[in-house]
């Protein structure tokens, strides 16, 4: 997945908690090997929608950081 933009917030490019933006396209490398079925992104968020059948993909997203919205 390859990332660009103004994120002045929270990190929404995924690109870690030290760069929240980037003018130059930039690969999420936590991401990379994974299926992705969509990504949905908006002023403040991006969403990934990850094909967890595939057992690579399934393998690095349980290694991921879970974050819960009450």
């Amino acid at each position: 997945m390859i990332v660009w933009g103004a994120s002045p917030t929270f990190g929404e490019l995924g690109l870690g908690d030290l760069q929240k933006s980037s003018s130059q396209p930039k690969e999420v490398k936590k991401m990379s090997e994974m299926k992705i079925s969509q990504v949905a992104m908006g002023y403040s968020h991006t969403m990934l929608l990850v094909n967890t059948d595939d057992e690579k993909t399934k393998e690095k997203y349980d290694k991921l950081n879970e974050f819960v919205v009450d």
